[in-house]
């Protein structure tokens, strides 16, 4: 096929987009992690820059119109390596898995619901998942039409991050 449209997200360090999820307007959202403040571009320039860094590594989701232009990015975390790995919609409320990874390289992981208009965080309404592994596989969501939000990946045992279990978690928001 052709390209349609072509868009870059980055800062100073190393960037990754986990997540990449449409919706029924045909725009997009994208959710991952970014070292330094998010600047999206195009081959003209750039079109977005964030003025937040957090430090290590930080969350971040987009939403870029079905023309690719940015509707709104969110960014946010504290002084631990972080990163959205997995996104899921439900009933007009975007629901973010994150993963935040300590200086002792273990993780936890957390679901962040998101206004998808404004992409503010709604505060109280984040799901807790525990300690889970942070070299992978990569926790995901997924959402059903009852409103069940499933979880899966790998635990990790504190201590010892070469242990884990994988595990399916349901929640009903």
């Amino acid at each position: 096929g052709n390209t349609i449209w072509d868009r870059r997200f980055g800062s100073y360090g190393y960037d990754v987009i986990n997540s990449v999820v449409t919706l029924s307007d045909g725009s997009i959202l994208v959710g991952g992690s970014v070292v330094g403040p998010l600047h999206i571009s195009n081959q003209s320039g750039i079109l977005y820059s964030s003025s937040n860094s957090f430090n290590d590594g930080d969350y971040f989701v987009t939403r870029l119109s079905a023309n690719g232009d940015v509707i709104w990015s969110q960014q946010w975390g504290d002084v631990n390596n972080q990163g959205i790995t997995s996104l899921a919609v439900y009933n007009d409320k975007l629901w973010a898995l994150g993963t935040n990874n300590n200086s002792s390289y273990q993780g936890f992981s957390s679901v962040f619901n998101i206004d998808l208009n404004s992409g503010s965080l709604w505060q109280g309404s984040n799901i807790d998942l525990g300690y889970t592994s942070n070299d992978g596989p990569w926790p995901k969501i997924v959402i059903d039409q009852s409103g069940h939000l499933y979880a899966a990946g790998n635990y990790s045992i504190e201590g010892s991050v070469s242990l884990g279990s994988a595990f399916v978690k349901a929640y009903d928001i």
